[in-house]
C-alpha cells in the first residue's frame, strides 16, 4: 500500500472521487453477505466508501440489486479502500468484514432510497421483493441487525 488517506478529509476526498468516477447514486442500505443468504454487514446511509469500491468492481451505479463476490473482486475491492487505514480517527468494520469474506464467495446487496422508503414505509414487502439478497438485508435491517448508519466512510 503506497497510497494513505491519513485525514477523514482525505478519505472522504477519495470516496467522492470514486463516485464521480462510476456515476453512482449512494444507495440507502447496502451489505455484505454469504451465498446462502446470512447478512454479515448492513449499512443504512454510511459505509459509503466499501460500498463505492465494491460497486465498481461489480459495475452497480444505481438501483436495488445483489451481486455475487468472488475472492478476486473482494481482494479488487480491499485493494482500493486499504488506503483509508491510515486514518485512524474512524473505524473500518466493512473493510474487515471483506477481509473476513475474502476466502470464499459472498454476495453485495444494494438497496435504493425507493426501495428502501417503500420497505420502511410499508408500502412495498419484503416477500415481494424479486432478488432475495436484497430482501434478506431488508428482513435483517428491519429485524434490528447491528448496522452502520449515517457515516460516508468505510
Amino acid at each position: 500500500m503506497t497510497e494513505r488517506w491519513e485525514t477523514i478529509e482525505a478519505v472522504d476526498a477519495a470516496r467522492a472521487a470514486m463516485e464521480a468516477r462510476l456515476g453512482w447514486e449512494q444507495p440507502a442500505a447496502w451489505g455484505l453477505l454469504t451465498p446462502d443468504g446470512a447478512v454479515v454487514r448492513a449499512n443504512v446511509r454510511g459505509g459509503y466508501l466499501p460500498g463505492v469500491a465494491v460497486a465498481m468492481v461489480v459495475g452497480h451505479r444505481s438501483g436495488s440489486r445483489s451481486y455475487p463476490l468472488t475472492a478476486e473482486a473482494i481482494a479488487a475491492a480491499i485493494a482500493m479502500v486499504e488506503p483509508a487505514e491510515a486514518c485512524t480517527d474512524i473505524p473500518h468494520p466493512n473493510i474487515a468484514v471483506l477481509r473476513l469474506l475474502s476466502g470464499g464467495d459472498a454476495v453485495v446487496a444494494y438497496v435504493s432510497e425507493a426501495g428502501f422508503v417503500e420497505d420502511v414505509e410499508g408500502i412495498g414487502h419484503v416477500e415481494e421483493v424479486e432478488d432475495r439478497y436484497v430482501a434478506a438485508l431488508l428482513a435483517e435491517i428491519r429485524r434490528g441487525f447491528p448496522t452502520s448508519r449515517s457515516s460516508t466512510r468505510s
